[in-house]
């Protein structure tokens, strides 16, 4: 009996926490499910068992899934960081991430994707440990100095599963969690907010794979404000590496700086802003410039009319591509149910884009 008791209040906090995320009123949720306030009331301080058509329409008008309410956070979103820096916490925020790691956590449970083990790495102390960590990353990859075109699956070998989704402006840019996979494997979920500019998004995935090399820097012994700038450091110098920056200036020698940072921004697929930082930090213009710069955003039109074109990736709705492929694999072995494969997969496929399946075997597919 008080298993059950617990079960109820454990689903009524988890019920009371989605609605108070979605900014609603007790009335206003119940009104929008068909149960009187008094009801919800009940089922949020643990009193009414709720029941399955309940939860099933509460889960649908909220936009969860009913696994969302019925089984506990992985202990990693618990220890998100929460620091006053510029992805600073949110509740959609905080909701994507959750549900993100949920779904991870449900699929290695299952034995569907599998990550190799990533050791942590120190956080840098200087800025020039940060670019030799930038660049001893890139070599381990086979990189060299040139841009990186596809930064979500480098993020994927990196031990990062990541979605991208359109959260609201106020969510911040994004946000990583470690999750348990196993012995002692480790492995990074990250969510970053398409609502943002197509550098940006790049920009902080690259970042939060930063905190999760470094195992998160609410685990340093440094100032959570230090550690993020040396994290910032790492991520400038992973994505602007200085030879490549460098090549691209000596090559464009004759052009205007204005045309020269076009390039820079363009070929790399970063942010105006963080273009414009690095190149004052190389020393290839100085603090004058960099500010005359980044004061005049260029538009679309004037990167395509120096030729220079921008890609789209991390264009939401968008889910890292392993994972991606683990999920359809899945489904066209019937380890996966039609409604839980396109639930996972996020908006990014919908019923008539999924590939024919096997034959199900005396066994249900798994759907939550």
């Amino acid at each position: 009996m008080l298993d059950r008791q617990a079960e109820q209040r454990r689903i009524g906090d988890r019920v009371a926490q989605a609605r108070n995320d979605a900014g609603l009123t007790q009335g206003a949720l119940a009104e929008r499910i068909g149960m009187e306030r008094t009801q919800l009331v009940r089922v949020e301080i643990g009193e009414r068992r709720i029941t399955v058509s309940e939860l099933a329409a509460l889960a649908d008008e909220l936009g969860l899934s009913l696994e969302w309410f019925i089984t506990d956070s992985p202990p990693a979103v618990l220890s998100r960081r929460s620091d006053a820096s510029k992805d600073a916490s949110s509740p959609s925020l905080d909701l994507a991430v959750d549900r993100a790691a949920r779904d991870v956590r449900f699929l290695l449970e299952r034995g569907v994707v599998d990550y190799q083990d990533r050791p942590i790495v120190a956080v840098p102390t200087t800025f020039e440990q940060a670019e030799s960590l930038a660049g001893h990353v890139r070599t381990e990859l086979g990189l060299d100095f040139g841009p990186i075109p596809d930064l979500g699956r480098v993020a994927e070998r990196l031990g990062v599963v990541w979605f991208c989704e359109a959260l609201d402006g106020e969510a911040g840019n994004g946000a990583c969690v470690e999750l348990p996979a196993g012995g002692d494997r480790r492995l990074g979920v990250a969510v970053v907010n398409g609502s943002t500019e197509p550098g940006r998004r790049r920009w902080t995935l690259a970042h939060e794979v930063g905190h999760f090399l470094m195992g998160d820097a609410f685990a340093s012994e440094h100032p959570p404000g230090e550690t993020e700038r040396f994290i910032d450091a790492f991520v400038v110098h992973f994505m602007l590496p200085r030879d490549g920056v460098a090549q691209i200036w000596q090559e464009l020698a004759s052009a205007t700086l204005r045309r020269r940072a076009l390039a820079v921004a363009a070929r790399y697929q970063v942010s105006w802003t963080a273009a414009c930082n690095q190149l004052r930090n190389l020393r290839l213009i100085d603090y004058a410039a960099r500010g005359q710069l980044a004061e005049d955003v260029p538009t679309r039109g004037e990167f395509v009319a120096a030729g220079e074109m921008w890609g789209q990736e991390l264009r939401p709705p968008a889910v890292a591509p392993k994972y991606e492929r683990a999920v359809l694999d899945a489904y066209v072995a019937g380890l996966l149910s039609h409604d839980r494969t396109l639930e996972l997969l996020r908006g990014t496929f919908e019923s008539k884009d999924l590939p024919p399946r096997h034959e199900v075997g005396p066994y249900p597919a798994l759907s939550g």
